[in-house]
C-alpha cells in the first residue's frame, strides 16, 4: 500500500498534541511548542537529518514546501545558521531560505522569531538510503536496487526513510550522467532507473551538477555469529550459487558444490580449495569471513573470483 508522507497534521497547525503512533518519516515544521529540528522530529519519535543538500536549492525547498502545502513566493540564496531551511511571511507572502549545502543543518538551532523551520525527519532504521551526494556507492549496509521494476515499485510505494516525494518516471538514461540502478533527482522528487554498468562507475563525475542521488535498500544482515566456511547473500531474496577450483587458474578440474539449477541464500564452502567463483542473479553483496565483496555483471548473472588470500 502507498505510505501517506503528509505531515502530521498536529506539527503542521498550532495543536502541540502529537501521535507519535501514526508518525512516519517525511517533511515537518516547526511550532511554537516544537521550536528546534530536533523537538519536533522526537515528538513523532523520528530523528533529525542534518543532510543540508535535502534543502539546498530554490528546487529543492520548493519540493519540501509542497509536500508542507506551503508555497514560496521568493527564494532567497543560500543561507546558513538558524536562517537555514526556513521560510517566513512576507510583504508579499511566503519568502523561503535554502540551506548551504557545505554546511550541515543545526538540529539544536530555533529559527528566527518571525520564521519557521523546515524539518526532514527520518527513522531510526529506514528501509532506504540515499547515497552521498557525487558517489555511486551504496553505505554499509545498504544495497542498489538492481531492477527497473524493484524500482518503480519502491517509488509507488513512497520509499520510506527518503524525503518525499518519490515520483517514478519511465526515463531510463542509460549514461554515467546519473548514479546506476535506481536514483532520484532531489530537485524534482522524480526517481528513475539508470541501466548503465556499475562497473568502474564510483563516483560520479564532477561536471554534474544536478543532485540526482542513488537510492539504496537496506541489505539483510543474516545471522551474527556466521561459520567461517560459508558464504551468505547480504540481502533477502538474493540467491547464490559457487564453483570452486582446485587448481589456481581455474582449470578443468573443478568442484560443484551448489545443487545443479539451484541459487540458494546460503552455500556451504568444502576446505582445501585454493579459489572460488560466487556466482549471483543479481548485483549482490556476499560474505565471506566477515568480510564483504560486491559481484558484478548484467543480465541476471553476476559473479567474482576470489583465490586463496581471500579465503584463509
Amino acid at each position: 500500500s502507498t505510505v501517506n508522507w503528509k505531515t502530521h497534521n498536529a506539527i503542521r497547525g498550532t495543536s502541540s498534541s502529537l501521535l507519535a503512533a501514526d508518525a512516519v518519516p517525511g517533511w515537518y515544521k516547526s511550532t511554537e511548542v516544537y521550536k528546534t529540528c530536533n523537538a519536533t522530529c522526537a515528538a513523532a519519535d523520528l530523528v533529525c537529518s542534518t543532510d543540508s543538500s535535502l534543502l539546498s536549492s530554490s528546487g529543492k525547498i520548493k519540493v519540501a514546501m509542497s509536500e508542507l502545502e506551503e508555497t514560496c513566493s521568493t527564494v532567497e540564496d543560500p543561507q546558513n545558521g538558524t536562517k537555514a531551511g526556513t521560510f517566513r511571511m512576507g510583504d508579499d507572502g511566503i519568502i523561503c531560505s535554502p540551506a548551504n549545502a557545505k554546511t550541515p543543518l543545526n538540529c539544536h538551532l530555533e529559527a528566527p522569531a518571525d520564521a519557521t523551520r523546515i524539518c526532514f525527519c527520518k527513522g531510526e532504521d529506514d528501509v532506504y538510503k540515499l547515497a552521498p551526494k557525487g558517489s555511486n556507492v551504496c553505505p554499509d549496509q545498504y544495497r542498489a536496487i538492481e531492477s527497473a521494476k524493484d524500482c518503480e515499485d519502491a517509488a509507488k510505494a513512497g520509499m520510506q526513510g527518503l524525503p518525499p516525494p518519490s515520483k517514478w518516471e519511465k526515463n531510463d538514461p542509460n549514461n554515467q550522467g546519473s548514479p546506476s540502478s535506481c536514483f532520484k533527482d532531489l530537485e524534482t522528487g522524480k526517481v528513475r532507473f539508470n541501466s548503465i554498468s556499475m562497473r568502474g562507475f564510483e563516483e560520479l563525475d564532477s561536471w554534474q551538477t544536478a543532485d540526482h542521488r542513488k537510492i539504496c535498500k537496506k541489505a539483510f544482515s543474516g545471522p551474527e555469529a556466521e561459520p567461517s566456511c560459508k558464504f551468505t547473500a547480504l540481502e533477502d531474496q538474493v540467491f547464490l550459487g559457487g564453483v570452486s577450483y582446485d587448481k589456481a587458474d581455474g582449470g578443468s578440474s573443478a568442484i560443484t558444490f551448489m545443487p545443479p539449477g539451484v541459487f540458494q541464500m546460503e552455500t556451504k564452502m568444502p576446505f582445501g580449495i585454493s579459489e572460488i567463483k560466487l556466482i549471483s542473479d543479481k548485483n549482490a553483496t556476499c560474505k565471506i569471513k566477515g568480510k564483504n565483496y560486491k559481484l558484478y555483471g548484467n543480465l541476471g548473472v553476476f559473479s567474482l573470483r576470489l583465490k586463496d588470500r581471500n579465503l584463509q
